[in-house]
């Protein structure tokens, strides 16, 4: 390569980009990128068809089994900071497991989930025929939906 064009080619180099060109620059890479979605086969673009393909009908997120939303936000005005958590569900649906533990972080955060239920602030009783696991005391109760409640514990 002459010198003369290396000059030019270095010149051009550093010269600013007028707003129209990094405009430009921008809008070309992000249709090339949705292109590439759609075309490209693979792990990670499968994953984005299907987060845009998959809708919810509500403002919650899409659950396993089918989780009463409204419900677990109106558990959230009980449960405080400094609160402590456990999900207490019929072992019949053990789905509920992964969805309800999701669902305890996603409304009832800043409060903890506890590993031991006799140790939690509340029990949120999920559909569980029994109000609280075994060795847990109820104080007050708060039915949330039919079959939902959250309940206080009483410390012994």
């Amino acid at each position: 390569m002459p010198a003369d064009s290396t000059a030019r080619l270095r010149a051009f180099a550093r010269a600013p980009l007028s707003r129209r060109a990094i405009v430009a620059t921008v809008l070309a890479t992000l249709v090339l990128g949705a292109i590439a979605v759609e075309v490209v086969p693979g792990s990670v673009t499968w994953r984005i068809r299907w987060l845009r393909a998959n809708h919810t009908p509500s403002a919650d997120p899409a659950w396993d089994a089918p989780v009463d939303g409204a419900a677990l936000r109106r558990a959230a005005a009980f449960v405080h900071r400094g609160d402590t958590y456990a999900l207490w569900w019929p072992s019949s649906i053990p789905q509920y497991g992964h969805d309800l533990s999701a669902a305890g972080y996603l409304y009832l955060t800043p409060a903890r989930p506890a590993a031991d239920p006799r140790t939690a602030t509340w029990i949120l009783s999920y559909k569980a025929g029994r109000l609280v696991p075994p060795g847990v005391r109820a104080g007050e109760k708060h039915e949330l939906a039919p079959g939902i409640f959250l309940v206080r514990t009483l410390r012994r």
